[in-house]
């Protein structure tokens, strides 16, 4: 698990394909972490709608 908390801090789209199948498999694992990552994700997106 030590491994993984660096895939939920980073953004999601400068993950390798490896590292986004391990944190779809964390997700699917513990619910919380998922809905933690989507609520992390979430500003990020609405800033980035804005450019």
């Amino acid at each position: 698990m030590n491994d993984t908390k660096y895939l939920l801090l980073k953004n999601e789209y400068n993950l390798n394909e490896e590292q986004n199948i391990k944190l779809m498999d964390v997700k699917k694992q513990f619910l919380h972490l998922a809905e933690m990552h989507k609520l992390k994700e979430k500003p990020r997106q609405i800033f980035e709608n804005k450019k």
